[in-house]
């Protein structure tokens, strides 16, 4: 299995990848600290090996204020 592959199983799915890597790299070309140290510049190569290592925590607005019904 290749890295990229191991790397979405931390994600649900390839998609959700994508734009969580996007948006962290977008906060690092804001002016976010780097939560890892790694040899290359690019900030898409940082935020993609900040989710591969688990230091990027995601929450989505709403999700645990809204209970939901099992019927």
């Amino acid at each position: 299995m290749t890295e990229r592959k191991e790397d979405q199983r931390i994600v649900e799915n390839k998609y959700r990848y994508i734009l969580i890597a996007g948006a962290r790299a977008n906060q690092l070309l804001l002016g976010a600290h780097p939560k890892v140290t790694i040899s290359a510049k690019k900030k898409t190569f940082i935020a993609l090996e900040e989710i591969k290592q688990g230091k990027v925590v995601v929450t989505f607005p709403g999700a645990e204020e809204t209970p939901v019904e099992l019927k």
